[in-house]
């Protein structure tokens, strides 16, 4: 019959083995990933680590080899050490194309089969873990200081950002966009992050913060420019972001309470009447004891005659329902 394991040093029998001593730190090495970094630091691109080399591979030969395979996208490919012997560093732009290189797992190379791992960028690490901190919002800077919400919307889809919900324009040439889930926001820093807009790089970083509390009075009135435009605005053909209610004015439109403002005419809810605009673009002028609010017209309550500061004389609810 078959014994059980034995025990070494003891009437001749043979113990059991032992698994062997782990691997010894190397100096400069990095612990979490095992490698001995080229000039002593981690590159902060996404890369992808090959282990399982054969003696004396070249860089070339690993690049034609896995080039039969479809990888592309390599931007360097760096041989070091590690706790396990020799590995090579494929960096790349962009981690999709890292990703992509992890289905030549097992490839053989010389002979020996590739053993693959994934290294995401350090700065993208940072970010995805602020990002799930930070709900749904997202910092963009760099913005041209001409331009309108829906072409910052054109350009962030265009490089396959979805799930955008709101967008509101501030000061120093930034906006924070919102997105319906969480998990849009690291999706979106990935895929349009040190993109070109109109000749400026933007910068999207997440905003620790919460929507209710930046705006507890709801969607917020976009920063106006000195002229009195809403910044991205001038045109007013961004209707599906201003939403705003009546002619000219409304949430996102014209500066609110002055200028053309947000509740119609000149002046702050009150004051003199001014040019108001119909619900058909067109203008008129407003005089004393002439208009009360036009149903007939289709004048606004909203940025038309008597509607929210007309006449000050007549109370500042007068008007025509929408």
């Amino acid at each position: 019959m078959y014994g059980a394991y034995g025990y070494a040093g003891y009437h001749g029998v043979a113990g059991p083995m032992r698994p062997p001593p782990p691997p010894r730190l190397l100096p400069g090495m990095d612990p979490a990933t095992g490698v001995v970094w080229p000039g002593g630091k981690r590159p902060p691109e996404p890369m992808v680590k090959a282990a399982n080399l054969s003696r004396d591979i070249t860089v070339s030969a690993l690049k034609q080899a896995l080039s039969k395979w479809g990888v592309d996208g390599i931007k360097e490919v760096l041989l070091a050490d590690s706790r396990f012997g020799q590995v090579a560093l494929f960096l790349f732009k962009e981690v999709e194309k890292a990703q992509l290189m992890m289905m030549a797992q097992g490839v053989e190379v010389e002979g020996r089969p590739l053993m693959l791992e994934f290294l995401p960028a350090t700065k993208a690490e940072k970010k995805a873990k602020e990002a799930s901190r930070a709900t749904e919002l997202l910092q963009v800077s760099g913005l041209p200081k001409k331009m309108e919400k829906n072409e910052l919307v054109t350009h962030l889809r265009s490089h396959g950002v979805l799930g955008i919900s709101q967008v509101v324009l501030q000061k120093n040439h930034e906006a924070i966009v919102r997105f319906n889930e969480e998990r849009d926001v690291p999706k979106a820093i990935s895929k349009a992050n040190n993109t070109t807009f109109k000749e400026k790089k933007l910068k999207l970083e997440p905003l620790l913060a919460h929507w209710d509390v930046l705006f507890p009075h709801g969607e917020p009135l976009d920063f106006c420019e000195p002229s009195g435009y809403a910044q991205g605005d001038s045109s007013h053909q961004d209707r599906r972001w201003t939403e705003g209610k009546g002619g000219y004015g409304g949430h996102g439109s014209y500066s609110s309470h002055g200028g053309y403002g947000n509740h119609g005419g000149y002046g702050n809810h009150g004051g003199y009447g001014g040019p108001a605009h119909a619900a058909d673009g067109s203008q008129s002028q407003a005089s004393p004891g002439s208009w009360h609010g036009s149903k007939g017209g289709e004048y606004s309550q909203h940025g038309a005659y008597g509607g929210y500061g007309a006449w000050p004389g007549y109370g500042s609810h007068r008007g025509a329902p929408y």
